[in-house]
């Protein structure tokens, strides 16, 4: 997402595509485009390895992954994730299904 000129509209925009996930700010991408991109990659690397997967990401990308994976993941739950979190996923199958919980 491009810069915002304040946190309050940075906030704004990200609850926004939350509510609207087609909608992208100028210059940036939505929250359906960057789901997409990343489960992109979340399949492919799921797919290749037994072992599981580290994901390391930004709160947003990560919260769009989760989201993904159950539909209760909303803008509050991006506002209280914490920083750093901590988050074991588990991919049951190729299509992304899969499961959640927070570490910490």
């Amino acid at each position: 997402m491009p810069l915002a000129d304040s946190p309050e509209e940075h906030r704004e925009r990200v609850r926004r595509s939350f509510d609207d996930i087609d909608y992208a700010p100028p210059g940036g991408e939505s929250f359906r485009q960057t789901t997409d991109r990343a489960l992109v990659c979340v399949r492919q690397y799921s797919a290749e390895t037994a072992s599981g997967l580290l994901l390391v990401g930004h709160g947003q990308c990560l919260t769009l992954i989760l989201r993904a994976l159950d539909r209760r993941v909303d803008f509050d739950f991006w506002v209280a994730l914490p920083t750093p979190a901590i988050v074991e996923v588990t991919v049951r199958d190729i299509a992304g299904d899969g499961t959640f919980r927070l570490l910490k």
